[in-house]
């Protein structure tokens, strides 16, 4: 496969970071082994840490390159989720259903069957709907709740209207 990537175009600085990256992370500066998914999210990486300055382990998009990397290291390829995981060199995904359970322990855990929240009652969409609560709280604009939690109308705001109950309990005996 043809590389993406054309180094001798790239200047002199450039060029040492993009090797100390490929170093780290044992690719080819090539790119000559990797498919083409492989090609773009090595290079997003690379850009992503040039464009923001940083170097090292930070940034979202560095995150989410290795993350691919590692599963396409371990077994996985070009059609494995990003929520995959290996055991035992097997290649698993998180379904719904393992989500359901966590975060029904949590609430266990937590305690906060105590508060009134029933773990029967909580599922993966809660998380969202928390999210756009946790975001309204911090004063943030309903257009920005919206898109962060793609959200394609305002019905968020239903759903932070039904925990209001749970927030509000007790707050008159302060």
């Amino acid at each position: 496969m043809e590389s993406l990537i054309r180094l001798p175009k790239l200047g002199n600085n450039i060029g040492k970071r993009w090797s100390g990256y490929c170093a780290r992370f044992a690719i080819d500066p090539f790119l000559s082994n990797e498919s083409e998914l492989q090609q773009i999210i090595v290079l997003a990486g690379f850009a992503a840490m040039v464009r923001t300055g940083t170097y090292g382990s930070r940034g979202g998009v560095a995150a989410l390159a290795r993350r691919v990397h590692h599963i396409l290291q371990n077994g996985g390829n070009d059609d494995s989720f990003i929520c995959d995981y290996f055991t035992n060199g097997n290649c698993l995904a998180v379904t719904p259903k393992h989500l359901i359970v966590m975060i029904r322990a949590a609430i266990k855990t937590l305690r906060l069957d105590t508060t009134g929240i029933e773990p029967d009652l909580v599922g993966v969409h809660s998380l969202r709907a928390g999210g756009a609560m946790a975001l309204k709280l911090n004063d943030y604009a309903d257009t920005t709740i919206q898109k962060l939690g793609r959200w394609l109308s305002l019905m968020f705001l239903q759903y932070i209207h039904n925990q209001i109950p749970h927030l509000s309990s007790g707050i008159a005996a302060k």
